[in-house]
């Protein structure tokens, strides 16, 4: 990987502050906004969470 943010996500290495804060909130079926979704991360770690009765936005 070139990029540093892809390598970051990849390696679970992105943000991980930020990452541990937005993770310990989130529960499956929940409705998430994400607001200026820059390269979509937290949109994806997310989805991930909520599941398919879950939303994000």
């Amino acid at each position: 990987m070139q990029n540093y943010i892809e390598r970051s996500i990849y390696l679970h290495t992105f943000e991980p502050d930020e990452t541990a804060l937005v993770s310990r909130y989130l529960r499956s079926g929940m409705t998430v906004v994400d607001a200026g979704a820059n390269v979509g991360y937290y949109s994806l770690m997310a989805s991930s969470v909520v599941g398919g009765d879950g939303h994000v936005y």
